[in-house]
């Protein structure tokens, strides 16, 4: 839905302001909470300051899938890098408190929270920048008031958002 609105596509603006933010502070430990697909950690992978790479989603059959997708590639075995680059994919909810999920400089949550229950919003906050206390944490969500300007759509962007806030209710979080 969104891609055919925005140029580049949402998803692809998210990516590059994560991109932009670990080439300005050089985050060593990154963790993708919600990766599902692995497109944002793939990105990240080839960026020389992170040592750690993790993602956590709770569907492991996308995980299963898609790990593959962070495998070196043949370049990598002909021309080493010098830099050590571990990357780990957990399953698990964002709502428990794991210890595989402390210790990271920079937390992404791209379109995560919108597919949370509403009452589990303050869970998630707790574990997130209570338990997990990361140096850095960069969340995205939909904009609903952009909703209106989505011919056609009734309703939520996709069909497993539980709420999409107003930028006033997103701040107020």
């Amino acid at each position: 839905m969104e891609s055919g609105k925005f140029c580049p596509p949402l998803y692809l603006q998210r990516y590059q302001f994560v991109i932009d933010f670990v080439n300005k502070y050089n985050p060593k430990k990154l963790a993708d909470l919600g990766c599902a697909d692995c497109s944002l950690l793939r990105k990240l992978k080839f960026h020389r300051c992170i040592e750690l790479l993790a993602g956590v989603d709770i569907d492991s059959v996308a995980l299963r899938e898609k790990m593959y997708t962070l495998a070196p590639l043949s370049c990598d075995y002909l021309q080493p890098s010098d830099r050590p680059l571990t990357i780990k994919l957990y399953e698990g909810s964002v709502l428990e408190k794991e210890s595989h999920i402390k210790g990271f400089d920079l937390v992404t949550c791209i379109e995560l929270i919108e597919h949370l229950q509403l009452p589990e919003i303050g869970k998630f906050s707790e574990v997130l920048f209570g338990y997990m206390s990361p140096a850095a944490v960069i969340v995205s969500t939909p904009n609903a008031e952009f909703n209106a300007l989505l011919p056609g759509l009734t309703g939520f962007r996709h069909q497993d958002h539980k709420f999409e806030w107003t930028q006033a209710e997103f701040q107020k979080w």
